[in-house]
């Protein structure tokens, strides 16, 4: 065997040891920083135990496995670079997988973000105030309610949530969310606490208006929607394309909704609303 093979081929094994132990210590740092995906780390934790467990006790076989790979690399052929750029993409991928490395550009994903501990929302019963009254069926309100959605019920009861509307100078009023401020967690700069606060109802307005303005001309910042990366945020995207010119825009309210979702006649309505908050220019 030449040299150069068996080189390889060894910095090959190593270099799966170091990524696996690297992994190890990333996931154990996440569970001592207290993740909330911990369930989901101590199942890759000892995925990846097993990992290098099987790296040192079968040795052999793994560097004759990597020896013949190290061997179909170096052929020099006309498929000599090809190969190479193949072995170099299967190892970026595999080096990214293990150690959850984030790239700038590319990465294996969000480790655990997964439903498995939520429970349902839907109440069979609530207390609404003496004074909550049947919203009309003809009201603003309903337009922050998708009725198709009651297709994904599986009982009926009571949902309490949060809406949001732009109100225009024009008499207009359209749903919105906070998908329009374009960060990733705004509640957490943007929350009824700090609303309160007039420096954070300048910036509110403000990132909604421009953004309000870009989205009604179908852009987002300086791309086009069509090809433009979608926002991440876990907030549905609406078309703004039909609202009234944003300089109209008066204000911006935020409400709590209770709405009964009724599973067998497939309706949703409105029984109880409370402006938490109005935001006006």
């Amino acid at each position: 065997m030449p040299d150069y093979i068996h080189s390889l081929s060894t910095r090959l094994y190593y270099l799966l040891i170091a990524i696996s132990f690297l992994a190890i210590l990333m996931i154990g740092m996440s569970i001592a920083l207290g993740s909330r995906h911990t369930s989901w780390y101590q199942k890759y934790l000892v995925m990846n135990i097993l990992y290098v467990a099987l790296l040192f006790f079968f040795p052999r076989k793994t560097k004759q496995i990597l020896t013949r790979l190290a061997e179909w690399v170096s052929i020099q052929d006309e498929n000599f670079y090809p190969r190479k750029l193949i072995f170099g993409a299967i190892l970026f991928v595999l080096i990214t997988f293990q150690t959850k490395i984030f790239w700038g550009f590319w990465f294996s994903g969000i480790a655990g973000w997964t439903y498995e501990n939520k429970h349902s929302q839907i109440r069979e019963a609530v207390e609404l105030p003496e004074a909550s009254r049947a919203i009309p069926s003809d009201s603003f309100l309903y337009k922050s309610i998708k009725d198709e959605n009651i297709l994904f019920f599986q009982k009926s009861g009571y949902i309490t949530g949060n809406a949001m509307f732009l109100h225009y100078s024009n008499g207009e009023i359209w749903p919105t969310n906070f998908e329009l401020s374009g960060l990733v967690f705004p509640q957490y700069v943007f929350n009824l606490e700090s609303l309160q606060e007039k420096t954070y109802q300048r910036s509110f307005l403000e990132i909604f208006s421009k953004n309000l303005a870009l989205r009604k001309n179908g852009r987002a910042f300086l791309l086009p929607l069509e090809i433009t990366y979608p926002v991440h945020t876990p907030y549905m995207q609406i078309d703004y394309t039909r609202t009234p010119d944003a300089n109209l825009l008066g204000r911006i309210s935020w409400w709590e909704i209770v709405v009964y979702a009724d599973h067998e006649e497939n309706t949703i309505k409105i029984v109880d609303a409370k402006e938490l908050i109005s935001i006006e220019k």
